[in-house]
């Protein structure tokens, strides 16, 4: 299972990785993983599926 960084996932939506970051704070956008204990959040990390299912998700609210 490939998994992507916040700035794989900002490349694919097209919005800048900071935007991710502040989706992910504030509960938005793709759900993640945690993996390790690396600094004080872990390293963020998103599946393929997970992208696919907030794109689907937001294509259904917006009618897009």
């Amino acid at each position: 299972m490939p998994l992507f960084t916040a700035a794989e996932v900002a490349d694919l939506l097209r919005v800048k990785k900071n935007t991710i970051d502040k989706w992910r704070q504030r509960g938005r956008g793709p759900r993640f993983l945690r993996i390790g204990t690396q600094g004080p959040s872990g390293r963020i990390r998103y599946t393929r599926a997970a992208v696919e299912e907030y794109l689907a998700q937001a294509e259904a609210k917006h009618g897009a």
